[in-house]
């Protein structure tokens, strides 16, 4: 020991600075206990056995002083203080954990409550109750009938502790007259892990009936204290199992349960066989005797956290609850229901998980449509029942809660206590202003005031959520109705238990439908379909699995005679229709129109229908997957706009779908007769004012139709004005009239419409329709404004004309040419370029003949032949043709030559005032001779001299320079 101590003394040393070393002095010595301040139960309290039997658990006190300090060696008292038993020992003494064990305590021969206590000095004593009952098997009720008009059980025997059991039977809980006997069997072993033990003796209850339509209630005598959690279970002697049955009512001298059934038959046991009987489901034959046992442990016996083999992600349903057909608000309850009874009688048989057991692909959330009708056809059945069971449920607890139980012992210890005994999920209710929801609670953590609870929702498949309670007051949690509905917050909570509201035989049935893919025949539609539009028929006809087709737009439809009628398109019985991508995980259309997508793709139909059960609320129906294969077939022509007369190249674009021996069929809407072509190509010349289509039909060798396609277009007409420019004094109607190429016909005259706009001084824009081609209109003062034209034939526009400026002032006197003669020009300049020369002898011929014949007309002064003095204007146009020639025969030779007022043209300039006798200017030619030759910079000299004007003009190329100069005199004359 020596060695030992230099040891730890020289590592001390090695480890230090070398600076001196504090020592710091030890604590005081913790503060002597104190006398007894306090006795506290610590086992043995509330025990139950027949009269004379010796209890199970010994008798034990805690002794501490007033800091909480457990006290050794002091000596605790135990004295029979009713019910004439005995005690082994009626002293001990605390050991060093403070507590000391007294005695077995034997109970006296009679029956009811009997009580020690435990005393130590001056302080007062603690109570020890038990319960000594009657017979070892005790009959309470036997065959009592209880008609379909309901009634209560109530056995009352002065002395006995059982004296105050009710069992209360609503009016319509069973269609028929059942018998009930129940029996307290006080032999019955019931073996409970550490910290549970039994309250009274087992019931054995037997109901002929089974299943009720609503809520009974069974009322036991207790005698419980605060800090003690109590709670009824079915017990299955066979399996060794608990099942959890909810409380509704809770004193500190009895207890209330709330349940649907009475019977073994009905309880949630994996591997039950009998509830698959179909025999036990005949209303003739009684139901197996259930066993119902009362468990109590000491509250802070429920600290800690408590797992079951549930599990979210795993052992529900992998679709969002978004309700359907049957329950268009929801089938929470229904999913619950149905995750709870394969949790119980698969997946603790050995079976696999329900998780995306029974759906086709991992991410599709509609596939899976027998599992939503599995779930749907059970809310179905049980809507009435179970939400009728449930508001039970909740009223009566509003009613033990009114008269001051505590809502711990109802909900969040009950839920400690039950999965903590039977380590399986439990079914939950919650409520709040918008409605209930049912949850599966699969595991609970306790701190003693704080509880959380974890629950798998239906509209979250993927996780868990939690709960949580403050002092078993339940912390508003946002919840929803179902997937698609807006969340909102829950204030209430309250347990629904197992079987007590599953009701197992009829959900065997159910899921024995779904397993031979017929979940809910009975109440989903009969007789439902889904059509596609066919364009080639013009009619709807049954979707396939696969569709082939040549229409650009996908349009299906739901038919469901044997829905409620709620019409959403062009039939009596349609439904709501929509397009899902081929996973199911993203909605593409509402209204069931898609646009096809080239190639091959993969939707799914959602089917949807309104119900009788809320028509305004759409519920599922199914979900068919089909394949679409989409080649286009389409007709291709020159977009931009037609006139009457002007011709369009189509092209049918077929690809694969043209065979050999394939026609094209074209068809136009003017009327003319079809034409059929061996190739896709066609020419057509518009003949018809308005809105034209041109359609073609593909057909095979046989004359089979394979696809159709169409091209349309509006046929109008060109439109300029007269006169141009547009020239108006102000307060002085000015005449406009619009100048038609080609004409109207005068059959079509009454169709057509002629709009006006004109902008005026305070750029409001005035509009004037006019029958025919000519309007007349004022300008109110000077300036520069527009006028606009719209042309339309039986309301469809076919021509425009936009903002022709109008120049509004006071203008000089006018003159007219009344005589013009042209004398010849010398010959042509010479320097062509050899690629010009065959252009430029074109033109010669016809401006010889305007030299030769003026009186044609070929050469004039403005539409009018009248001009200002500012204004000299010259036109020269092909031989024929006159002055209008500009206005139509595109790529024809038409030259302004020259004018001296601003013009809209550009390259051009004027120089001299014709006020003083001179004008000097240049001209603009704006048409195309040929594919590169242009002809402008035209130019023009004049001297007037009273009423003669003489001078030259000169037409020539651009860039090349020369060309031929004319000369002229014309005779003038005022207005």
């Amino acid at each position: 020991m020596r060695h030992l101590i230099l040891l730890v003394l020289a590592l001390v040393l090695a480890c230090s600075s070398g600076a001196t070393t504090t020592v710091n002095p030890p604590p005081p010595p913790p503060p002597s206990p104190g006398p007894p301040a306090s006795v506290s139960i610590v086992s043995g309290d509330a025990q139950s056995a027949l009269p004379n039997a010796m209890l199970a658990v010994k008798l034990s006190v805690v002794v501490k002083d007033v800091s909480g300090i457990a006290l050794a060696g002091i000596a605790v008292l135990f004295t029979v203080d009713s019910g004439g038993g005995s005690l082994s020992a009626t002293s001990a003494t605390t050991g060093s954990d403070g507590v000391a064990v007294g005695g077995d305590w034997t109970l006296g021969g009679s029956t009811g409550a009997q009580v020690v206590s435990a005393k130590v000095g001056t302080l007062s004593a603690v109570k020890f109750h038990a319960q000594a009952f009657g017979p070892a098997v005790q009959t309470l009720f036997a065959n009592v009938a209880v008609g379909t008009g309901g009634g209560t059980l109530a056995y009352t025997k002065a002395g006995d502790p059982l004296s105050g059991l009710t069992i209360t039977i609503p009016a319509g809980a069973y269609p028929l007259s059942t018998q009930f006997t129940v029996v307290a069997d006080s032999t019955a072993h019931v073996p409970l892990p550490a910290d549970f033990t039994q309250v009274g003796p087992t019931l054995v209850i037997t109901n002929t009936l089974g299943f009720a339509d609503s809520a009974m209630t069974l009322n036991m005598p207790m005698q419980l204290a605060s800090d003690i959690g109590v709670a009824p279970f079915y017990y299955d002697p066979a399996s060794g199992l608990f099942e959890g049955i909810p409380m509704v009512d809770r004193t500190t001298t009895s207890a209330t349960l709330v349940t649907h059934h009475f019977s073994r038959d009905l309880m949630a046991i994996p591997g039950n066989a009998s509830v698959r009987s179909s025999v036990r489901a005949s209303l003739r034959l009684g139901f197996g005797a259930v066993k119902i046992v009362w468990v109590k442990t000491p509250k802070n016996k429920l600290v800690g956290t408590f797992n079951t083999g549930f599990l979210p992600g795993v052992d529900n349903w992998e679709f969002v609850n978004n309700g359907d057909y049957v329950s268009p608000h929801g089938d929470c309850e229904g999913m619950s229901l149905t995750e709870m009874y394969y949790h119980f009688f698969h997946k603790l048989q050995g079976e696999p998980a329900l998780y995306h057991r029974y759906d086709l692909t991992l991410q599709n959330v509609l596939d899976n449509v027998q599992g939503i009708r599995f779930t749907g056809s059970v809310q179905g059945d049980y809507k009435a029942k179970l939400r009728t069971g449930g508001d039970q449920v909740q009223r009566l607890i509003d009613q033990g809660l009114a008269r001051g139980v505590s809502v711990e012992d109802l909900t969040s210890t009950w839920i400690l206590m039950t999965l903590k005994l039977t380590g399986n999920p439990v079914l939950l209710a919650v409520r709040g202003t918008i409605g209930g929801h049912a949850l599966v609670a699969y595991s609970a953590s306790s701190t003693g005031s704080h509880t959380d609870v974890r629950f798998a929702d239906p509209n979250f498949p993927v996780s868990g959520r939690t709960m949580s309670f403050e002092s078993g007051q339940l912390t508003p949690v946002t919840l929803a109705l179902s997937g698609g509905d807006p969340s909102d917050i829950f204030t209430q909570a309250y347990a629904l238990g197992v079987s007590g509201e599953i009701p197992i035989i009829s959900l065997f049935t159910r899921f024995d439908e779904f397993l031979q893919q017929k979940a809910g025949a009975d109440r989903y539609p009969a007789q439902y379909r889904v059509e596609y539009y066919d364009y080639l028929t013009t009619t709807w006809l049954p979707l396939p699995p696969t569709l082939t087709t040549t229409d650009v737009n996908l349009s299906i439809r739901h038919i469901c005679p044997s829905c409620p009628s709620k019409t959403t398109g062009g039939a009596p019985d349609e439904q709501v229709m929509q397009i899902w991508d081929g996973a199911g995980a993203r909605k593409l259309s509402d209204n069931g129109i898609k646009q096809n997508v080239l190639g091959t793709t993969q939707y799914y139909a959602r089917l949807s229908a309104f119900t009788a059960v809320d028509p305004s609320k759409e519920g599922f129906v199914d979900a068919i997957p089909f394949t679409v294969i989409y080649q286009p077939f389409l007709l291709l022509g020159l977009a931009n706009k037609k006139v009457v007369g002007d011709t369009n190249a189509l092209t049918a674009v077929a690809g694969a779908l043209a065979t050999p021996g394939s026609t094209f069929t074209w068809t136009v809407s003017d009327g003319t007769a079809p034409v059929t072509t061996t190739g896709p190509n066609y020419t057509y010349r518009y003949t018809k004012l308005g809105f034209t289509t041109i359609e073609v039909a593909l057909k095979d060798a046989a004359g089979k139709l394979i696809a159709k396609a169409e091209f349309s277009e509006t046929v109008g007409v060109n439109v300029t004005l007269s006169p141009t420019p547009v020239r108006a004094s102000p307060g002085t109607p000015v005449t406009i009239a619009a100048l038609v190429q080609g004409g109207i016909p005068a059959n079509l005259a009454p169709d057509i419409s002629y709009s006006w706009y004109f902008a005026d001084a305070s750029e409001n824009s005035t509009n004037v329709k006019t029958p025919g081609p000519a309007v007349t209109y004022t300008f109110a003062s000077a300036g520069t404004y527009s006028v606009s034209l719209i042309v339309s034939y039986k309301g469809l526009q076919i021509a425009t004309v936009d903002q022709v400026p109008v120049q509004v002032k006071t203008w000089p006197g006018a003159w007219r040419i009344t005589a013009l003669t042209l004398t010849s020009s010398p010959p042509r300049s010479s320097g062509f370029p050899s690629q010009w020369a065959t252009a430029w002898n074109s033109i010669e011929p016809w401006l010889d003949h305007v030299v030769q014949t003026p009186s044609d007309g070929m050469i004039f002064l403005e539409d009018n032949a009248l001009f200002t003095e500012h204004a000299v204007y010259f036109q020269v146009a092909p031989p024929g043709l006159g002055k209008d020639a500009i206005y139509y025969v595109p790529g024809s030779f038409v030259t302004l030559l020259a004018r001296t007022s601003a013009v809209q043209f550009s390259h051009y300039t004027s120089t001299g005032d014709l006020r003083s006798g001179l004008i000097d200017g240049e001209g603009y030619y704006s048409n195309v001779f040929g594919p590169d030759f242009v002809v402008e910079d035209n130019l023009i000299q004049a001297q007037k001299n009273g009423t003669t004007m003489t001078g030259t003009f000169t037409v020539r190329p651009y860039v090349f320079g020369g060309g031929r100069t004319y000369s002229f005199v014309a005779v003038l004359v005022t207005p």
